[in-house]
C-alpha cells in the first residue's frame, strides 16, 4: 500500500492568460469534434466557456499554491519546462532522486518532439479532438485575453511569484 504522506508529486502549471486561451481552444474544439459539424461558436458561447475555465484555473492555482511548503511537492512553471528543459527535467530527477543522464534526455527529447508524437496519435485520423487547434478570431482572441486578464488579475500576479 502507498503512503501517500511520502509520496513525491510533480505540479506542472501554466501561465494564466496562455493556459486559458489553450484550454478555451480545446474545449471549442472539442465541442466542434463531438457535434461532427463545422461550427463557428457565437462570442457569448465563447466568453461563457471561457468564464468556466477562469474558475477552474482560480481553482487549481489555489490548490497548487497551498502546496507550496510541502517538501513533497514540487511545483514547475510550463514556460520553465519549455523555455529551460534540460535544467528542469534535472530538477525533477534530483527531486525524486534518480541519476540524471543529460544523453538520454536528448534522445528522448529527439524522439518524443510536438509534432511527431501528433503524427504517431493521429497518423490515421482526419479530425482530433485532442489537439488546441480551434482558430479564434485575431481580435477575438485579443479581446479574450483581456477579459482573462480582468478575471484573472489576482491570479496572474499570484503566479508571476512564483518560482
Amino acid at each position: 500500500i502507498l503512503n501517500q504522506d511520502q509520496s513525491k508529486q510533480v505540479y506542472l502549471i501554466r501561465e494564466p492568460i496562455s493556459s486559458s486561451i489553450s484550454n478555451l481552444k480545446h474545449v471549442l474544439n472539442f465541442d466542434k469534434f463531438a457535434s461532427l459539424k463545422n461550427l463557428n461558436f457565437e462570442k457569448e458561447y465563447i466568453e461563457k466557456k471561457l468564464e468556466s475555465i477562469c474558475a477552474n484555473y482560480k481553482f487549481y492555482l489555489k490548490h497548487v499554491l497551498n502546496q507550496k511548503n510541502n517538501q513533497n511537492i514540487m511545483i514547475i512553471k510550463f514556460e520553465n519546462l519549455i523555455n529551460s528543459t534540460n535544467e528542469t527535467i534535472q530538477r525533477i530527477y534530483n527531486f525524486f532522486n534518480i541519476n540524471f543522464d543529460l544523453e538520454i534526455l536528448n534522445k528522448a527529447i529527439g524522439i518524443h518532439t510536438k509534432d511527431k508524437t501528433i503524427k504517431r496519435l493521429y497518423k490515421n485520423k482526419s479530425v482530433s479532438n485532442r489537439i488546441s487547434n480551434y482558430i479564434l478570431e485575431e481580435d477575438l482572441e485579443v479581446l479574450l485575453k483581456k477579459k482573462i486578464e480582468g478575471i484573472l488579475q489576482e491570479e496572474i500576479v499570484k503566479y508571476s511569484g512564483l518560482k
